[in-house]
């Protein structure tokens, strides 16, 4: 039965059932007791995002290193490449050119500061600032695997450009709902464009650097304004 099956198809359905264990899997790892993300201790903080690491990068990573093993298929069919193309770069300058003067003037908003940075500590030392960015990062790896990785490059085994954007954007929003309306309006345009990235360039390294970018450039700048917190030594 599952012979007839193309392994175009059988691509698609893992792709999407790795969003959907992968999501709910991290989402209920990492959900604290309150059921809510706001004035999170900070270990809880740390935990979510390894969590979302493990959950969203690393085991669908090992989920696709077996398929690819099994198959005809490689990595670079998920948008792994041992190469960085030069329009990644393009991107991404562009967008840091946007996202980092945005941030900054939008850091000093009361809405912005109730919810981030995602730490609430009084007082930042280096090891802390350095804990807060690398695991941001960590998490947006898995994250942006996951979804422009796996997801989009999975279903474009077996539809054409828009309907894959569609399908990766209404997922990507969708997870957005526990953190608010305004969040998750605002991921359906970056969801859009991070597909448009990935599909141009053919990997899902800028849309992964894009998004921390966008993370860390709003931490700092919301550290620096936030009136009850301060960096020391």
């Amino acid at each position: 039965m599952f012979s007839s099956i193309p392994s175009s198809e059988i691509s698609a359905v893992i792709a999407i059932a790795l969003v959907l264990f992968g999501y709910v899997g991290y989402y209920f790892s990492a959900k604290n007791d309150k059921g809510n993300t706001e004035n999170r201790p900070t270990s809880d903080v740390f935990k979510m995002r390894n969590m979302g690491f493990l959950w969203m990068g690393v085991f669908p990573f090992i989920t696709i290193l077996v398929w690819v093993l099994l198959s005809d298929f490689t990595f670079a069919d998920y948008g792994i490449k041992f190469t960085f193309p030069m329009e990644c770069l393009y991107w991404i300058l562009g967008f840091s050119a946007v996202l980092i003067p945005m941030n900054y003037f939008n850091a000093k908003s009361l809405d912005n500061l109730k919810i981030y940075p995602q730490i609430r500590e009084k007082k930042w030392n280096g090891a802390l600032q350095r804990k807060e960015y690398f695991t941001w990062f960590l998490y947006l790896l898995g994250y942006e695997w996951l979804f422009r990785g796996v997801l989009f490059f999975g279903s474009r085994d077996v539809m054409e450009f828009w309907p894959a954007l569609v399908l990766n954007t209404a997922l990507y929003s969708l997870v957005h709902i526990p953190k608010g309306l305004k969040e998750t309006l605002a991921s359906i345009p970056l969801g859009i464009l991070l597909c448009i990235i990935v599909e141009r360039t053919g990997v899902f390294y800028a849309a992964a650097i894009i998004h921390f970018t966008q993370a860390a450039s709003s931490s700092y700048f919301s550290l620096r304004a936030h009136p009850d917190m301060q960096i020391t030594k």
